[in-house]
């Protein structure tokens, strides 16, 4: 009996697999890209503990009188 493979990946040729796994790792660096550029708009500082405090920063912006 042949077994139903439920995972769509693992039935990829080697070059595929090789592509995706890139694709993927492409689309992580772009999203925390943005996230330390987003950063150093709205805190002009990229310092680990200003990618971490991030959020009290774009609070203080929404709360911040007009």
């Amino acid at each position: 009996m042949v077994p139903f493979d439920r995972h769509r990946l693992t039935n990829l040729a080697f070059g595929r697999k090789l592509m995706t796994s890139a694709a993927l790792l492409l689309g992580l660096g772009l999203f925390f890209g943005g996230w330390i550029v987003s950063v150093q708009l709205t805190r002009w500082e990229t310092t680990t503990v200003a990618l971490f405090q991030w959020g009290e920063r774009l609070e203080d912006l929404a709360l911040a009188p007009r």
